[in-house]
């Protein structure tokens, strides 16, 4: 939301109150995901919050390993953000 910001306000809001509902909606269903899909599969719903806001979900939902591979993941995607995002904006525009 941050980097979009930057380029228009409006769409920066759209992306944050986007990533506010994802993130609320994660929490919910990460639970169900591990149960019921896998828990491998519970990572997906939480994006880049995998390795801090809803990695105490999947910690608790699935294993150690899992919250290992969680907390990788956020780490992977949040380190992407700078990069594919104003990538993605350069191809639109």
């Amino acid at each position: 939301a941050v980097i979009l910001s930057k380029y228009d306000a409006g769409v920066g809001a759209i992306a944050f109150i986007t990533n506010v509902w994802r993130e609320i909606i994660a929490l919910m269903i990460i639970p169900y995901v591990a149960r019921y899909i896998g828990k491998l599969e519970s990572i997906a719903p939480a994006g880049a919050t995998a390795m801090d806001t809803t990695l105490p979900v999947i910690a608790g939902s699935t294993d150690g390993r899992t919250a290992v591979i969680s907390f990788i993941t956020g780490i992977v995607l949040s380190l992407l953000v700078p990069i594919l995002v104003p990538a993605v904006i350069a191809i639109g525009m």
